[in-house]
């Protein structure tokens, strides 16, 4: 816990500054390069050959959409969306097959085109308009991880997808959902207002996007089982790699610029 704590907070230090005070420019160099370790350890894990040439392929192609004019962020956000309301089916169906195989099936490495692509050029395009909102999804997840492992290690005793997380139980669940409540009604009163609805609505988003987190770490945790892994990587100290430290965000960004969006908070 320690070392992963430490970590969290070196990552942060790197990465505030980046979000505040780096052009746009530089941000999207930064994203881009995380982009091609995480799609790297993700084509790894579905056992894709040559996954290092298809990693840097796919930075580039994101580093052109990124820096690209026009991009709409709803649409990314609502493809996104739509495609996150499906994946609890894909996690469902893995309750009645085998979690375990020996090797990962190839529509698993395409499902890295859905996670990544959205979440990271919904990243770029929230520091390119409102950096503080970036700040704020970032912290909330940060925030949902930190207590959903605190009350599930605590008091955890009821597992909540034994066939793809053994670890993970509904009390953890119920401390992310909570930590999510509070830091979107904490967001909300400092960036948009203090109005009881207002509160409200953004306390709802947080609820939201902290569920969609667990969502996140839950398809992670389905394409380590099937590659039979327990970490995605070994580059971050307590973490693993670095899906393992951004998978709640792949789903909870676009979750939430799709909620900014939906309450007129998007401008």
């Amino acid at each position: 816990m320690r070392q992963r704590i430490v970590t969290a907070l070196l990552l942060f230090l790197v990465f505030l500054p980046l979000v505040y005070w780096a052009p746009s420019s530089v941000f999207r160099l930064f994203l881009a390069v995380i982009f091609f370790f995480a799609l790297d350890e993700w084509l790894q894990l579905a056992r894709i050959a040559w996954h290092r040439g298809w990693a840097v392929s796919g930075s580039l192609v994101f580093a052109a959409l990124a820096f690209s004019q026009g991009q709409s962020a709803w649409l990314w956000a609502v493809a996104a969306g739509v495609f996150w309301l499906l994946v609890p089916i894909v996690l469902w169906r893995a309750r009645t097959r085998r979690a375990q195989g020996p090797a990962t099936p190839h529509w698993m490495a395409a499902l890295a085109l859905p996670v990544l692509f959205p979440a990271f050029l919904l990243a770029a395009a929230l520091q390119g308009q409102r950096p503080s909102f970036l700040l704020w999804i970032v912290l909330l997840v940060s925030a949902t991880d930190i207590l959903a492992l605190a009350v599930g290690k605590t008091w955890g005793r009821s597992p909540l997808a034994p066939w793809l997380s053994p670890a993970k139980t509904w009390e953890g669940l119920f401390g992310g959902l909570l930590a999510g409540l509070m830091m979107g009604t904490l967001g909300t009163l400092v960036l948009i207002g203090s109005g009881l609805g207002t509160l409200a609505a953004g306390a709802t988003l947080g609820v939201l996007v902290a569920a969609f987190g667990v969502v996140g770490d839950l398809l992670e945790s389905l394409l380590k089982r099937r590659s039979g892994r327990k970490d995605s990587g070994r580059l971050l100290p307590g973490h693993g790699g670095v899906l393992d430290r951004i998978d709640a965000m792949l789903a909870g960004i676009p979750v939430f610029v799709l909620g900014l969006i939906a309450l007129g908070w998007w401008k």
